[in-house]
């Protein structure tokens, strides 16, 4: 066989090989965006979110911190307090994704979703000078500017509602997420960061701070 004819039988090969993974990549996406379907319904056609429903914005989220969280309302990790009504809805959401790379399929399309450039805040009220000295110790894992840091398994803060962190604090300071550390190890680094916050007025003026950051 001539040096050409190998050439053409690697460029064949290559191609081949590359229309088998793109061929793959559109059928994960396809998957992903009907299983997304049922999302829709509270987090919005575009994964905007509904602030009357309690659902966040999550298009463009890391596709590692959905999966995790998924999972863990799957699992019962996440979405079993009374108070958590939110995380109650979400349990039996996730549920139904119940075959073998549903979670992944649908993360994979979530996080390629383009982020809300609107995003819908609801705190008037805060100090993002007070809130800046607050920060100083959520910047060690989510990032100065709230970009994240999947080595310490924090997501970005940048592109989130100011409702939603709120009550994600109070929810970690008052153990209605995360309660059981041997569950949720990663949840729970999270709680006595939040009990640092003493009172509302601490959590508003860090979000205050956070709203700041750029996206």
């Amino acid at each position: 066989m001539t040096a050409k004819a190998k050439l053409v039988l690697l460029t064949l090969f290559i191609s081949i090989v590359l229309q088998l993974v793109l061929s793959q990549n559109l059928m994960a996406k396809s998957k992903g965006e009907a299983l997304f379907k049922l999302c829709t319904q509270c987090h919005g056609m575009q994964g905007e979110g509904a602030y009357k429903l309690k659902a966040p914005a999550i298009a463009g989220m890391e596709k590692w911190y959905i999966v995790r969280q998924l999972k863990n309302f799957k699992n019962g990790v996440r979405g079993m307090h009374t108070k958590d009504i939110a995380g109650l809805r979400m349990r039996p959401m996730a549920k139904t994704l119940r075959y073998k790379g549903d979670v992944d399929k649908v993360a994979t399309y979530v996080s390629s979703l383009p982020k809300t450039k609107n995003i819908k805040h609801m705190i008037t009220a805060g100090n993002p000078e007070a809130g800046q000295g607050s920060y100083a110790m959520c910047m060690a894992c989510h990032g100065v500017n709230g970009e994240g840091n999947k080595a310490m398994n924090a997501p970005a803060l940048a592109n989130l509602s100011d409702w939603y962190i709120k009550q994600q604090l109070q929810n970690f300071k008052h153990q209605v997420r995360a309660a059981n550390p041997a569950k949720d190890p990663i949840g729970a680094t999270m709680a006595p960061m939040a009990m640092t916050l003493a009172d509302d007025a601490a959590i508003d003026n860090v979000i205050s701070y956070i709203k700041t950051l750029k996206k």
